[in-house]
């Protein structure tokens, strides 16, 4: 539990540079703030029904908050795409997983167990669109790349999404493994969440250092 709220509190450090930096960012950035805020609402709201012993099952918000983290996601991106055709291909499959999610909540998995049709689906979505950015992204020349604050946004979504997929296609099956070995992935998966909100942050950075030196 402690560790769930370190990787809780850990969005935080995004938050801060974001909102210091806040009236100089990016549209694109801004939105990426919200985003986190959204995600620091919704594990706080998770621990506190846990904490306060409210409710022990907690996998409802498997279905709710993937919906909003594709939304966000997607329109960063999307406002990145030069290319109109696959702008508007980005933003019509926001509208085609929030209804993959919908089906699978009525009819497949109900809130009860973990949703993990809609979140391969979401992940694998986001993992080709994020990559597609950063091949995108070493076309434009920018050098080094580090210092562009689109590849550390495109990073963190690709290396959140890679390294989590297997977990959630998997998470229904692994909750009912042995506790420890359970506990051994949740921990493994709070790790990752904290190494993407630290790249988020070099995220902000960069992009506070490209305005002082332009």
């Amino acid at each position: 539990m402690l560790l769930y709220f370190v990787s809780t509190l850990s969005v935080g450090i995004p938050l801060f540079f974001g909102f210091f930096n806040y009236r100089k960012l990016s549209g694109e950035m801004k939105i990426l703030v919200w985003y986190l805020v959204s995600s620091f609402v919704f594990e706080m709201i998770v621990n506190f029904l846990i904490l306060l012993r409210i409710s022990r099952n907690t996998l409802w918000i498997t279905h709710v908050f993937p919906i909003i983290e594709y939304l966000f996601l997607v329109v960063i991106f999307s406002r990145w795409q030069k290319n109109i055709r696959l702008k508007k291909i980005y933003l019509w499959s926001i509208l085609f997983i929030t209804a993959f999610m919908i089906v699978n909540i009525l009819f497949f998995q109900p809130i009860t167990q973990a949703n993990t049709y809609g979140m391969s689906v979401f992940k694998i979505f986001l993992i080709g669109i994020s990559a597609f950015a950063l091949l995108e992204l070493s076309k434009e020349g920018v050098y080094p790349l580090t210092r562009e604050y689109r590849f550390w946004v495109a990073t963190g979504v690709l290396f959140y999404n890679v390294t989590t997929l297997i977990i959630f296609s998997l998470l229904n099956m692994l909750l009912f493994q042995d506790f420890q070995f359970a506990k051994a992935v949740f921990i493994i998966n709070t790790i990752l969440n904290i190494v993407t909100y630290l790249i988020y942050a070099e995220g902000f950075l960069c992009r506070h250092q490209a305005q002082k030196s332009g």
